[in-house]
């Protein structure tokens, strides 16, 4: 796929990896370099708020190389695939974001949930995903957050079988640390 300049931005420090606070350059599941000029990958954050502390803990945080991410996606049951396509459809205004995303900052695409409109400020929760390709963020398709309300949401809706196999997936990719899960991360596959 060839991207139009424009519609390329810098990858901002707020989706570095957590870790090492640097642009991600493996995929978490299988390890591919993702900085190649044409290597499209998606970035998920999870984050809370500590309002009473002015602060904000990232949970989760990976990138997943596009190939990974169909795979994953394919795992997930046709009914969760369906009910996620219709609830995204129902929930999310595509025609007037698309009418805006050539002037849309990354900072804007992120600053409410797409679903719910929740400042991310108020969230007690969130995830924030971003289509990048190698060293920089596809506008085409913006970056968004998901409150913590409808990430719940969300989940409650897939089947036992979808649930099961993103429960597998953070199993396998992320360090145990007792209640810092508390919720679960989510994965959207979208």
């Amino acid at each position: 796929m060839k991207y139009k300049e424009e519609e390329l931005r810098d990858i901002p420090r707020g989706l570095y990896s957590y870790i090492d606070d640097k642009p991600f350059t493996h995929c978490i599941e299988c390890e591919k370099f993702l900085l190649s000029e044409d290597t499209e990958y998606l970035v998920e954050r999870i984050c809370k708020n500590y309002p009473e502390y002015g602060t904000t803990e990232t949970i989760f945080d990976y990138a997943l190389c596009m190939e990974c991410a169909m795979k994953l996606h394919s795992e997930m049951s046709l009914e969760s695939q369906q009910t996620l396509q219709n609830y995204f459809m129902k929930n999310i205004d595509l025609e007037s974001r698309n009418k805006i995303k050539d002037n849309l900052s990354i900072g804007d695409s992120i600053a409410n949930c797409v679903v719910s409109g929740k400042p991310m400020k108020d969230c007690q929760e969130y995830q924030v995903c971003a289509h990048c390709v190698g060293d920089k963020v596809y506008m085409g398709n913006p970056p968004y957050m998901l409150s913590g309300n409808v990430l719940e949401e969300i989940m409650n809706l897939l089947s036992n079988k979808t649930q099961d196999m993103m429960n597998g997936f953070y199993s396998r990719h992320r360090t145990p640390t007792p209640g810092i899960y508390e919720p679960d991360p989510i994965l959207v596959l979208v």
